[in-house]
């Protein structure tokens, strides 16, 4: 696992994060997976790739110090699964979706038997990494409610 931890620090490119170099459209989350264009998104607000980057290399940093959830990514290539969460991050912060339908994350998801004990506390370490990146409230709680109502596809126990 350690080998895996030393990669926590690196940054991902705009274009590995969109697979393309292509400009997409700026949009807005409105309502469970419906976007609407919009002059900013949080996305933009907070800088783009390299505050998600640190966000969520800082989450996985938190989740890896934890026994009990660390044990949800044993075998699990860490650079991959960090280089997805950014993507999602950033779908969650405004930017176009990519494929996150309810089946492929449950499909994802399924076999690690995840916990809402362990779904709520990776939250709450997701929310302390946002904090720690000076994300507002209001911008918290809006990001937050992406990954919230993901509950019901990610949570098997």
């Amino acid at each position: 696992m350690a080998k895996g931890l030393s990669g926590l620090d690196g940054l991902i490119t705009e274009r590995e994060l969109l697979g393309h170099a292509g400009q997409c459209e700026i949009f807005l989350w409105v309502n469970k997976w419906q976007y609407s264009p919009m002059a900013q998104t949080l996305f933009d607000k907070y800088g783009g790739v390299p505050v998600v980057t640190r966000i969520v290399r800082d989450f996985y940093k938190r989740v890896m110090r934890r026994p009990n959830l660390r044990r949800y990514f044993e075998e699990v290539p860490l650079e991959r699964l960090i280089h997805h969460q950014i993507r999602f991050v950033s779908m969650a912060m405004g930017k176009p979706p990519l494929n996150y339908s309810d089946a492929g994350l449950h499909a994802a998801h399924a076999s690690r038997g995840i916990t809402k004990a362990s779904f709520d506390l990776m939250i709450a370490l997701f929310i302390d990494a946002l904090v720690a990146e000076d994300i507002e409230p209001d911008d918290i709680e809006q990001i937050v409610s992406v990954l919230r109502a993901r509950q019901s596809v990610v949570v098997t126990k």
